[in-house]
């Protein structure tokens, strides 16, 4: 999955955010998560799914820097859907 992480400090949180995420996100034969079709968050047209991820799951994040050849890693807990939709619809 691709997204835009937006840290909010206050609570020592990332939010992961983008227009699409998986609805099987434990693979072809695992359960669907719930999931809303809406408004595409950047212009208000079209359409966009918001998927609700499972929480208190251990998630694994990378950001691949290909110019320094360099691979930032993180893992943290899931806490949360954030239903806020400023921005992209959230995860």
């Amino acid at each position: 999955m691709i997204s835009d992480p937006v840290i909010d400090t206050s609570k020592r949180q990332i939010i992961y955010a983008h227009c699409v995420a998986p609805n099987k996100v434990f693979g072809p034969q695992g359960p669907i998560n719930p999931f809303s079709i809406m408004t595409h968050s950047d212009d208000r047209q079209g359409a966009s799914v918001r998927s609700v991820l499972p929480v208190n799951y251990l998630t694994t994040t990378l950001e691949i820097i290909q110019e320094r050849k360099e691979i930032i890693f993180h893992q943290a807990v899931t806490v949360d859907n954030d239903p806020d939709d400023r921005a992209s619809r959230r995860l």
